[in-house]
């Protein structure tokens, strides 16, 4: 690598770390009223009390001038029966907000019903006041992290440029659809993708790097892991009971999908993805997958990730740039992974997120095998928050 390019990357990873409570916390220098204040030990909000006198807080905690933004809800006694089946690859992964790509995104959706700030907190915070939701009890957490994190990489380098480049991949399939508004049961199933499928008579030129066309002919790679067993197009990352509501695919994601080599664990996730007719099958023109990432799994799974410093080394153990990446995640924990002990003052051990995608038509490639998970840090190295 040039001395120059070297000294760039060295200053941009200084500024993250230098000013990592303001690229990482959407609490610090909080003055607009739109990401959330810090709470105290109690739970209780710190904002200024003359700003939120009329937020007048239930007993479960919310606030009761906030409407917690939820996912459609399943249409009661809707239509079923659907034969549809089509698959999308995203042709967009995106942490920013839509009307302000310096900002982390801000339309996601309530994961732990109450709207921390001035509602109480979800969970007890390893260290500090805590963390607020964005308006609405928009829960995203980790959303500056991921923001900063992918804008000091660069922007030729960010996952929806390696997309549209056919580098990376996330592939979708819906079925059983009933091509209606309201479908009330679809199945929808997500395969992680190591890219473009490129055959071997392509008939490229030499040196011509493949670029998908997102037009419906696109065959992508399909990641072994992502499937049960291996067996071809059998998914492990699969709702069979996800709807459809006002053109709107609702489905719960349990597990980890990958993009890239960032691998995102998901606990008690949300997709929900709006229905745009693309000729004989569907797009996605506005998706979200909301959810919950556990401290441990997540920073365990940088390992894979190469210093962006020294490319023969991991983001894991002891390495300089992984340690402030995992104190500045930890410090945004805001979420129990069980959600079941949310608002019962359990240890917050889990950063919420939400990431916006849109999607087109494609087809499932040839499934690959890369083996076992690269363990650079030995086989039992585990990623733990700082107590």
């Amino acid at each position: 690598m040039p001395f120059s390019s070297r000294v760039a990357i060295v200053a941009a990873l200084g500024v993250v770390v230098a000013g990592a409570c303001t690229f990482l916390n959407p609490l610090d220098g909080y003055t607009d009223g739109d990401a959330g204040t810090p709470v105290d030990d109690a739970g209780t909000s710190l904002a200024d009390t003359s700003a939120s006198a009329d937020a007048s807080v239930t007993e479960d905690g919310a606030s009761a001038t906030c409407n917690l933004r939820k996912a459609p809800e399943r249409a009661e006694g809707g239509a079923g029966g659907g034969t549809l089946t089509f698959v999308n690859a995203l042709d967009s992964f995106e942490f920013s907000d839509p009307s302000d790509p310096a900002k982390a995104n801000r339309t996601g959706l309530d994961l732990d019903g109450v709207c921390t700030c001035p509602g109480t907190r979800s969970c007890r915070p390893l260290k500090g006041a805590g963390i607020c939701d964005y308006p609405d009890g928009v829960d995203n957490a980790a959303g500056e992290f991921f923001l900063s994190l992918f804008s000091v990489i660069g922007r030729e380098a960010n996952e929806t440029a390696k997309i549209r480049r056919g580098e990376h991949g996330l592939v979708v399939r819906l079925r059983n659809y009933n091509g209606l508004p309201d479908d009330d049961e679809v199945e929808v199933a997500i395969f992680n993708s190591f890219g473009l499928d490129i055959p071997a008579d392509a008939g490229l030129p030499d040196g011509a790097a493949p670029v998908p066309k997102f037009d419906g002919t696109d065959r992508w790679t399909i990641d072994s892991k992502s499937l049960l067993g291996g067996a071809a197009y059998v998914p492990n990352i699969v709702d069979a009971r996800a709807y459809v509501r006002g053109g709107v695919v609702v489905g719960k994601v349990n597990n980890s999908i990958r993009i890239g080599p960032y691998i995102v664990p998901i606990t008690a996730g949300v997709l929900t993805a709006r229905l745009k007719k693309m000729g004989d099958s569907f797009g996605v023109d506005e998706g979200i997958v909301s959810g919950r990432s556990n401290a441990r799994e997540l920073l365990t799974a940088l390992e894979n990730v190469p210093n962006p410093l020294d490319k023969s080394k991991y983001l894991c153990g002891a390495d300089a740039v992984f340690t402030n990446l995992r104190d500045r995640f930890c410090a945004n924990l805001d979420v129990a992974t069980d959600p079941t002990l949310d608002g019962k003052e359990s240890p917050c051990d889990a950063a919420s997120f939400s990431i916006r995608f849109t999607s087109s038509p494609a087809e499932l490639g040839k499934v690959v095998d890369t083996g076992a998970p690269r363990k650079p840090c030995g086989e039992s190295w585990v990623a733990t928050c700082p107590q």
